[in-house]
């Protein structure tokens, strides 16, 4: 529940103690993301047509209040992170999930990112700008 949003915090602060004096080798990284439109980003799982003013208009991607936004943009960008960088999820929290250089909290569409920071520039940081705002 509620108290899945500290573990990262306390993982942050935890290896931070452990790198103490470390600091040159492993610099860590605490790094909290919001996709811009995420829903907007996420394929219609059937098209949906809608008439605006007489016209139809086929609608490809979710809008923000559909029904099923939530969760399919939990699943598109689920898939995102499993097969375009290998995490893997906490099948008894699914919205935490892992890689040995760091991990992610998922809270619809804003990230908690904890770990290694080069991963996370270099690695994390810019598949997911390829791909999302």
């Amino acid at each position: 529940g509620a108290h899945t949003s500290n573990l990262l915090p306390l993982l942050y602060l935890e290896r931070k103690a452990e790198a103490h004096g470390h600091e040159n080798s492993y610099k860590l990284v605490l790094a909290s993301l919001d996709i811009k439109d995420a829903f907007r980003q996420v394929p219609q799982a059937e098209p949906t047509t809608v008439d605006l003013r007489g016209s139809p208009c086929v609608i490809l991607k979710n809008l923000p209040g559909q029904r099923q936004g939530s969760k399919a943009w939990y699943w598109h960008f689920r898939t995102f992170l499993s097969e375009q960088m290998g995490f893997n999820f906490c099948p008894e929290q699914p919205c935490l999930a892992r890689v040995p250089q760091g991990a992610v909290l998922m809270h619809v569409d804003d990230l908690l990112f904890c770990g290694d920071y080069e991963y996370f520039h270099g690695t994390f940081l810019r598949k997911c700008q390829e791909k999302f705002q």
